[in-house]
């Protein structure tokens, strides 16, 4: 994530999903992180497997995007 953070990355979106498809998580900022939460916080996310799609803009109007998983264990 590192590429995040860089300051050429002009837009970001970020999305979390369960393994149902379900939208958990999602932001635009950069720098924000997904503590595991649901419902807008209220509410822990249960143990389980949950998928990203994250897409970044670059100063040049480059687009990457990146998807995978992420294993929430507490």
């Amino acid at each position: 994530w590192n590429i995040v953070c860089n300051d050429a990355v002009k837009s970001f979106e970020l999305h979390i999903f369960d393994r149902w498809g379900n939208l958990v998580f999602e932001t635009q900022d950069k720098l924000a992180f997904w503590m595991g939460n649901v419902n807008g916080g209220t509410h822990f996310a249960a143990n389980g497997i949950y998928f990203y799609r994250a897409v970044l803009r670059g100063d040049n109007y480059e687009v990457r995007s990146m998807e995978g998983s992420i294993a929430l264990i507490r």
